[in-house]
């Protein structure tokens, strides 16, 4: 009799994890999955330690919604078309003495959502990251407002040096007349 409970055990856990895994494929944080399961957040985390099979299907799952992500966000930057449908039901009684809803009217609206320029820039440095580059110009200027560092790029190491050390005696004199008072 034991053995057939920790069967039946061993089917319940079986159903909360693929409940689980359904709900983080479906874009559900662990918080939510959990909840849908019926178990602790903590209880997911026990199983990733443990159990191999759960693990490898956590990752399928993380990949199943990063494909409907990207999927998404393509037709996001494509732009795309849609029928908005609105029905009117109005409640009654049917010959077999239902309650039952009827169709009074139907209204199809056929919407254009346009291309968003967002997705694909998005889409561009993350797919095509050889050609697109997102990157950052940091241009440090001094108070003439001429840039500070790309007089130095093109130094060999023994000039930047030589730069340095009289930059450094520069502003050792400058603090030995400070300090002074001159």
């Amino acid at each position: 009799m034991e053995e057939n409970n920790h069967s039946h055990d061993s089917d319940k856990t079986n159903l909360k994890k693929q409940a689980v895994l359904k709900s983080l494929s479906n874009g559900a944080t662990v918080t939510e999955a959990a909840e849908v399961a019926g178990i602790d957040r903590s209880t997911h985390y026990d199983w990733l330690n443990t159990d191999e099979n759960y693990r490898k299907g956590v990752k399928k799952s993380e990949l199943a919604l990063a494909d409907s992500v990207e999927d998404v966000t393509v037709k996001t930057a494509k732009g795309f078309e849609y029928d908005e449908v609105h029905e009117k039901y109005e409640y009654g009684w049917n010959d077999a003495h239902e309650w039952t809803p009827k169709l009074v009217s139907k209204e199809v609206i056929h919407k254009k959502h346009a291309p968003n320029v967002a997705a694909q820039i998005f889409l561009d440095c993350n797919l095509k990251s050889d050609k697109f580059k997102n990157t950052q110009k940091i241009i440090h200027l001094g108070k003439d407002e001429k840039d500070l560092f790309t007089p130095f790029t093109n130094l060999s190491k023994k000039e930047l040096d030589s730069r340095i050390a009289a930059i450094s005696t520069r502003l050792d004199e400058h603090e030995k007349t400070k300090n002074s008072g001159g």
